[in-house]
């Protein structure tokens, strides 16, 4: 777990080494504070990200070391949970991808209207790092730590990627698409890897992290047409928050039966 800890330091604050170290120091100094904007709203996220993992920690981990001594009754919540890990997912990566510019706006003022260029990055960042803590959860839930160090080295990948990005011009939003491209590179090796066995096969983790990537899809649209209206922004917040609520609802048990399992199970 320690190996592990530092591993995941050196995923957050690895691209900020990349860009202060990598470049040439007029270069650096240019962009210091587009950096710390990206920083903080990155940080922001992160901190919004623990925060709701925090209820998925509590509830995987005890719904699944309970049924770990019966592979059929394990896997079949583990399923379960899979499906509601991803509908939360989903619901980040379409919230914020939508409205989080005028969320970032509204809560840390107009100074930080240039992060338009990173939100929907760190959209997807946002949920395929939340999808990539079920890996996590579900593997220590039956003791086994090793999934949490495979999957922080596979993301360090993100910082092969942003050396790239900087190296051929992208800057900034290069940055922030390499976090993307190493969050994607972990949960695809995870998967690879069996980590979230007996969970789901390829195939259906596969058809899970799709309808993840799919929730950044309308963001991505609009944010390449140009297109600003409020709007937008009120449907990232319904979507976004119907598809986080319908998954939190799901994994605590207030639809759909977990709390019934559970109590039949017991």
């Amino acid at each position: 777990l320690t190996g592990a800890g530092v591993l995941y330091w050196l995923n957050m604050q690895g691209d900020r080494f990349v860009v202060l170290f990598g470049l040439p120091e007029d270069e650096a100094l240019r962009i210091k504070e587009d950096l710390a904007l990206y920083g903080t709203v990155t940080g922001l996220a992160i901190v919004a990200s623990v925060a709701l993992s925090k209820v998925m920690q509590a509830k995987v981990i005890y719904e699944l070391s309970r049924t770990q001594d019966d592979a059929q009754r394990f896997g079949s919540r583990a399923r379960r949970l899979s499906v509601d890990v991803s509908l939360i997912s989903a619901g980040l990566v379409v919230g914020c991808s939508l409205a989080g510019l005028q969320i970032v706006v509204l809560l840390l003022g107009s100074d930080y209207q240039p992060v338009a260029a990173f939100i929907l990055p760190i959209g997807f960042m946002l949920g395929l790092q939340f999808f990539r803590r079920f890996f996590y959860l579900s593997s220590m839930s039956v003791g086994n730590t090793k999934v949490m160090l495979a999957g922080n080295l596979l993301r360090l990948s993100g910082l092969g990627f942003a050396v790239g990005a900087f190296s051929m011009g992208f800057g900034l939003p290069g940055l922030a698409w390499s976090a993307v491209g190493g969050e994607l590179f972990a949960v695809m090796g995870l998967i690879l890897l069996r980590a979230g066995r007996p969970a789901r096969s390829l195939p259906g983790w596969f058809l899970l992290l799709a309808c993840v990537l799919v929730g950044g899809v309308p963001g991505l649209l609009i944010g390449t047409s140009g297109i600003t209206h409020p709007a937008i922004a009120i449907a990232g917040v319904v979507v976004g928050g119907a598809l986080t609520g319908l998954g939190f609802a799901r994994l605590i048990g207030w639809i759909g039966g977990n709390s019934a399992d559970s109590a039949t199970e017991s």
